[in-house]
């Protein structure tokens, strides 16, 4: 009987450790399709000008600011003064931002850092004002996200600001594997 006590005893403890291993196994590993951000004090701005794919002119009340989308780098295009060639897919980056941004009402999230070494405001561009941000809110309102996930960028990181960065590198590897635009 103490032998058939102990094979009992050796079962449900390993009955239990295997349990606990997979319960530790999904701890920690959040899908992105379930991941919900707050969306922080938004700017409202005018979008006034396109420099190129991942850089905009906004005015803010009656002050204008060049603005980096944080995150995200496009493809460059040709800046004669600055001996930079264009890259493939950089001026189509650029109309792709000019149809979307051109004259239009924007948002601006800002993150950690608020400027660059260049002295141009880093932001997340809103289409329109959102208080929780999903995937699917993200890929249909959100510009720096809609870049990566029509393949025209590239996933950026850039400490600290990287609060959407793990969601960012989702929608690339989609863009990736659709073989969309810079991704062909």
């Amino acid at each position: 009987m103490d032998k058939k006590k102990e094979i009992i005893f050796y079962i449900i403890t390993l009955f239990i450790l295997f349990s606990f291993v997979l319960i530790l196994e999904g701890v920690g590993k959040e899908r992105i399709e379930d991941k919900v951000y707050k969306v922080e004090e938004l700017i409202p701005a005018k979008v006034i000008k396109i420099v190129d794919g991942d850089t905009i002119w906004v005015k803010i009340i009656n002050r204008k600011y060049k603005v980096r989308l944080i995150g995200v780098n496009t493809p460059e295009i040709e800046h004669k003064n600055l001996h930079i060639a264009e890259q493939p897919y950089g001026e189509k980056a650029k109309q792709f931002t000019w149809y979307y941004l051109h004259d239009r009402k924007v948002w601006l999230e800002l993150d950690l850092f608020w400027f660059d070494k260049y002295n141009r405001l880093l932001a997340y561009v809103w289409l329109k004002p959102i208080k929780l941000a999903t995937l699917d809110s993200l890929t249909n309102y959100q510009f720096n996200a809609i870049l990566l996930t029509n393949g025209y960028a590239k996933v950026m990181r850039v400490r600290p600001n990287l609060k959407y960065h793990k969601t960012y590198l989702y929608l690339q590897k989609q863009a990736k594997n659709n073989h969309v635009n810079i991704w062909k």
